[in-house]
């Protein structure tokens, strides 16, 4: 687990695209308080979540390009323990994410929507991961649908007004995705595509 938790920890060093998430997050709310937008925390949210999300989709895409997934499988790894570090760091992420933008998060954002985002946060890595095994170079197609489809979803959830139906649903899809994503990621199908 440390080995991947490494080389998750160099991913994210290393690639342009987090660090661009990490701009994004710290200059969003300075840009909606400028534009007098302060108050639709929902795109704060769904940027951050769809900008990590294209973090994952890079980071899952280099993995199965480079032939690095199958080094990792040939560790004894299998693709849970894949998922759950990807997990691990995307929370982190957003945690730190979140620290640096506090005055905003404390301002705008309930506490409890907190953990339907994270929810929220985990069925659009499955998403991502899903889609990034079956992109065989359609890469730029497979990163728009994944983003349509997670703002969408994401637009859904937002608009539901019981926080416990939100949390609910988030969690319901956030276990199924990530069940259909694992067996996926496992399936003879997809070993035989490496």
């Amino acid at each position: 687990m440390i080995t991947l938790l490494k080389k998750e920890i160099k991913d994210v060093i290393y690639n342009y695209k987090s660090w661009l998430v990490l701009l994004i997050s710290v200059f969003l709310p300075c840009i909606m308080k400028y534009k007098k937008m302060e108050s639709d925390s929902w795109i704060y949210i769904f940027m951050v979540i769809i900008a990590i999300c294209q973090y994952i989709y890079d980071s899952y895409l280099t993995d199965t390009k480079t032939k690095g997934i199958i080094f990792i499988y040939n560790m004894g790894f299998s693709s849970f323990y894949i998922f759950i570090i990807k997990i691990i760091v995307t929370i982190s992420i957003i945690g730190i994410i979140f620290l640096i933008d506090i005055s905003y998060v404390k301002e705008y954002i309930a506490s409890i929507n907190i953990i339907w985002i994270l929810f929220f946060s985990i069925t659009c890595i499955a998403l991502m991961q899903f889609l990034a095994i079956f992109s065989q170079s359609s890469e730029t197609t497979s990163s728009i649908i994944t983003t349509i489809i997670a703002f969408l979803y994401g637009l859904l959830l937002w608009n539901i007004d019981f926080i416990i139906l939100k949390i609910g649903i988030s969690l319901a899809s956030a276990i199924l995705m990530s069940f259909i994503a694992i067996k996926t990621a496992d399936s003879l199908i997809y070993r035989q595509q490496l």
